[in-house]
């Protein structure tokens, strides 16, 4: 009986090419990856991935060739992914991966993101990437006049919108009815009705007004 050509060496059942289910850990390394026998997984899966990162350019950019990034709602580009058994990671955070340790699975510190100093969301180039804070990147976003935040309704998490927010607030004002009321009647949570009437939310909405806490 063969063994497989993924280096495993496990004994191949009949009629298969290559060990276990489909698309197993061997098969990827050598048809997808186009390693070696000798490979790693690890080792196969890099070569791969730097074959799929242009040369430098000019500025020292090395950007990703694979699969391009989409475009969020604001025409800003977003990351580029690459898949590592199983799961999307994004590419520019892989290639700081490769630069500390070689680990693609090697987990970013609490609190922290990869952040570029270049501000090309497709670059791999390792000396281009920086680990910093969320609170970091967002001043480096703001002070270099990146920053899109996204109000009201045009947020990808509201649940409500301008025109509801305006009417309960009317309502609010005209009839005192309950937050855990109207929560109810729009499928939100309480807060999310308290924030809104307040005004410590869609505070870009001022007609009607909002309705302060008063002791």
């Amino acid at each position: 009986m063969n063994s497989c050509p993924g280096g495993c060496g496990e004994s191949l059942p009949v009629g298969r090419q290559y060990c276990g289910p489909a698309m197993s850990e061997c098969q990827i390394k050598i048809r997808i990856y186009g390693g070696k026998m000798t490979d790693t997984f690890e080792e196969a899966f890099w070569r791969d991935f730097w074959r799929t990162v242009a040369p430098p350019n000019s500025n020292g950019c090395r950007f990703w060739k694979g699969k391009r990034p989409k475009y969020n709602r604001d025409g800003k580009q977003t990351y580029p992914a690459r898949e590592y058994k199983g799961e999307k990671y994004s590419v520019h955070v892989m290639a700081w991966r490769w630069d500390h340790g070689k680990d693609p699975l090697k987990p970013v510190p609490d609190g922290h993101v990869i952040m570029h100093i270049c501000d090309e969301p497709s670059c791999c180039e390792p000396s281009h990437l920086l680990q910093g804070t969320q609170s970091t990147n967002l001043h480096d976003a703001h002070r270099k006049g990146r920053a899109v935040i996204l109000r009201g309704e045009k947020s990808p998490v509201a649940k409500l919108n301008d025109a509801i927010v305006r009417k309960v607030r009317r309502e609010y004002a005209d009839s005192q009815i309950p937050f855990a009321v109207t929560a109810k009647r729009y499928d939100v949570t309480e807060a999310a009705i308290r924030g809104a009437v307040r005004g410590k939310t869609w505070g870009h909405i001022t007609d009607p007004p909002a309705t302060p806490y008063r002791r």
